[in-house]
């Protein structure tokens, strides 16, 4: 299954679901390639480098390792994500 955003990011991801929603984790190889990424993502998660997309994106980070929610249904999801992650540094 290809994630969302799969041609902003250029990659597979795995999909996991947690409290009922998809989370999709993408994987970097290296912190370098984690950041240039990361700097490719606008504020409000609708524009990856050169691709654009109309969602409601929640976009996290940390290491080499962003991750995606689409939506706002699945409370228990973004709950988890945020215990984790912390506050995500894009989307609405």
């Amino acid at each position: 299954m290809v994630p969302p955003g799969f041609g902003g990011f250029k990659r597979r991801a795995e999909r996991i679901i947690i409290g009922g929603g998809a989370v999709w984790a993408f994987e970097f190889p290296t912190v370098s390639a984690y950041d240039k990424m990361r700097s490719r993502i606008s504020g409000n998660g609708q524009r990856i480098g050169n691709a654009r997309f109309v969602w409601n994106p929640h976009i996290y980070g940390s290491g080499r390792l962003i991750v995606l929610l689409v939506g706002n249904r699945h409370t228990a999801a973004r709950a988890a994500v945020d215990q984790v992650f912390g506050e995500q540094f894009a989307g609405v």
